[in-house]
């Protein structure tokens, strides 16, 4: 019995510790993603922030931001959400086409509630820490901060881009909200925000803004580093 509440009181303090020092206590999708609550569980979800709105789904992230805490929920249509709204979420967990989601037609009473608004953060990852584990950034909506050169255009209108600093690293683009009309091979970006996903066998960057830089520069020994300085 003494072993006993010597352990209640541990954990007791543990938690307090973690509350009174501000340490994020990890949330439902969190859990759900990393394998803790197992696919088929309903979900109650709460100060989710909304991060990228499709058409007939949209995207969610638990706060902070960060790995394994976002989740792609399927309304089957037009979301009535917006991004940055932060909401309230009751729904199936499940696995779908090697994807984690969310799935609004299950249970009965799924709902998603409106209860604020915040700025949509992002989550800054260079492309080393996104291959390491690409997995844990599924569904996240984030700021690729590498250089960027596109190397190939391919026919089904998607195209790879590598990594300056990571060069041993490629990454597919793809223009989902139809904001690039007129790729080319050989432009530069200084880093792109997208909507990081699984989408048809292959991890891809629904991309949303890129910054253009002009790497063509005459003095060989101009890094592509010293040109992101200057368009920071």
């Amino acid at each position: 019995m003494v072993v006993e509440r010597t352990a209640v009181m541990k954990y007791c303090l543990i938690f307090l510790l973690l509350v009174m020092t501000g340490t994020a206590i990890a949330g439902p999708i969190h859990d759900a993603r990393t394998g803790l609550i197992p696919e088929g569980t309903v979900l109650n979800v709460d100060n989710a922030v909304v991060t990228k709105v499709m058409s007939n789904s949209f995207c969610v992230s638990e706060q902070p931001v960060g790995q394994w805490n976002a989740i792609w929920v399927w309304v089957g249509e037009l979301p009535t959400v917006q991004e940055g709204d932060i909401v309230s979420i009751r729904a199936l967990y499940s696995e779908h086409d090697g994807r984690s989601m969310l799935s609004m037609s299950y249970p009965a009473d799924a709902e998603i509630a409106v209860t604020g608004y915040m700025d949509v953060p992002l989550l800054y990852v260079n492309g080393m820490e996104l291959m390491q584990e690409p997995e844990g950034y599924e569904s996240c909506w984030i700021n690729l901060t590498d250089g960027l050169i596109v190397s190939e255009i391919r026919p089904d209108g998607y195209w790879v881009v590598q990594s300056y600093e990571f060069p041993m690293f490629s990454f597919v683009m793809y223009d989902y909200f139809q904001l690039f009309p007129d790729v080319q091979t050989a432009e530069c970006y200084n880093n792109a925000d997208a909507l990081f996903f699984w989408y048809g066998d292959e991890w891809v960057l629904k991309t949303y803004d890129v910054d253009h830089v002009n790497c063509a520069v005459e003095n060989n020994h101009v890094s592509f580093g010293s040109i992101k300085a200057v368009w920071r």
